[in-house]
C-alpha cells in the first residue's frame, strides 16, 4: 500500500477490528493513516513471534522486560491505526505482566496473538 487509494476517511471500507473514527483522532490525513497501516501490517508477525518467545521465557527478568516493551509498543501503535480492541487487550495483558501475573498472561496471549495476526491478513 505505497500509495493510498482512498481520498478521505469516508472512503475507507468497514473492516472488522478497525475503528476509523478512533484512528482519525490521531490523523487528519488519510494518506498518513494508509502509510502507517502498511508499516503496522509489516510488523505484526515479527512482533507476535517476539511476544510469544518472551512469554515462554517468563519469569526470566530480561524476557519480562522485553515483553513489556513490545506489548506496550503494540498497544500504542494499534491505537494509532484504529485497532482499538487489540490496543485495549494489549493494555490488559501489559497490566497483568507488570503485576507478574504470568499465568494470566500465558492464558490470554494465544487468543490475543491470533486476533493480532488476523489483522495483518486484511
Amino acid at each position: 500500500m505505497s500509495e493510498c487509494k482512498y481520498k478521505s476517511f469516508d472512503d475507507l471500507p468497514e473492516v472488522k477490528g478497525f475503528d476509523w473514527k478512533a484512528a482519525r483522532m490521531y490523523h487528519e490525513d488519510v494518506d498518513m493513516l494508509c502509510m502507517l497501516l502498511t508499516e503496522y501490517n509489516k510488523n505484526i508477525n515479527d512482533y507476535a513471534s517476539q511476544l510469544e518467545r518472551y512469554c515462554s521465557a517468563f519469569p526470566d527478568e530480561a524476557a519480562v522486560k522485553d515483553f513489556l516493551i513490545r506489548i506496550h509498543s503494540v498497544k500504542g501503535t494499534s491505537a494509532w491505526v484504529g485497532a482499538v480492541h487489540i490496543s485495549d487487550t494489549a493494555r490488559r495483558i501489559e497490566s497483568y505482566a507488570k503485576k507478574r501475573q504470568f499465568d494470566t498472561v500465558q492464558k490470554e496471549l494465544p487468543s490475543f496473538i491470533d486476533e493480532y495476526r488476523r489483522l495483518g491478513r486484511l
